[in-house]
């Protein structure tokens, strides 16, 4: 992401690393952009061997049904 603000001249985008089950967010923002883990451990058991040693499990699954990301953001009132 860095690189990718340098190159394309992105001065303006701020980029902060969060975890966002526990870190609380004080501050409106126009947009946050984030690629958390979609893949059960059930179905992360069975990847190409592959896709493991591209991807570090953390980014790949959440260790439960995959879902835990997008159940925690659908609980946020984020559009206000």
């Amino acid at each position: 992401a860095k690189q990718n603000k340098i190159k394309h001249n992105a001065f303006n985008v701020s980029l902060l690393k969060r975890d966002i089950f526990k870190d609380i967010f004080h501050k409106k923002y126009d947009l946050i952009v984030c690629n958390p883990p979609y893949i059960s451990e059930k179905d992360y058991i069975n990847l190409d061997e592959q896709i493991k040693c591209y991807e570090p499990k953390i980014a790949l699954t959440d260790n439960g049904d995959g879902l835990s990301f997008y159940k925690f953001f659908s609980l946020l009132n984020i559009a206000s």
